[in-house]
């Protein structure tokens, strides 16, 4: 029985992610768009490393799959959201980011793939390390927040770098 005095976070159920999903992570490798970030200190050089997240995405999904990971990735981000909610709202930590940048945590740790959901959601000190290392960026989540329109120029444009 759960009363209102008890502490209650229900663990993400990664159940309901999709396979697809979470090869799609490892095709996008949102651990080399990281590092570029934080290796280039210019803010104009960051875009080149989305772009090429988009292209390696795009280039393997169609739309359609496009829009099925927009909303798998947002309900595992709700999920996420709630069960690491007190951590992230904790005083006992160096450093934890503001609304906007938890977003982008969270966003960032999905991104990194199902194994290292796993990490954190199994221990909340990784959770802590990446926001304390401030090893995430904005915003994985926006890879999938893109109308068909777009979608296709970049298709089309990376057709013809190819050729």
């Amino acid at each position: 029985m759960i009363t209102i005095f008890e502490k209650f976070e229900k663990k993400p159920d990664l159940s309901v992610i999709s396979p697809e999903f979470w090869q799609m992570t490892k095709v996008a490798n949102w651990k080399e768009v990281v590092k570029g970030y934080k290796n280039n200190p210019k803010i104009s050089d960051h875009k080149d490393f989305f772009i090429k997240a988009q292209e390696r995405v795009y280039k393997r999904y169609d739309y359609k799959r496009i829009k099925q990971f927009e909303k798998e990735c947002h309900d595992l981000y709700r999920q996420l959201y709630d069960y690491f909610k007190s951590t992230w709202l904790s005083d006992s930590y160096d450093f934890m980011p503001s609304d906007d940048g938890y977003w982008d945590l969270l966003s960032s740790i999905i991104g990194f793939g199902k194994k290292f959901v796993i990490k954190c959601i199994n221990n909340k000190m990784e959770f802590v390390e990446v926001a304390e290392k401030d090893n995430y960026i904005e915003n994985f989540s926006y890879l999938f927040q893109i109308s068909e329109k777009e979608y296709n120029e970049i298709k089309e444009l990376t057709h013809f770098l190819e050729i």
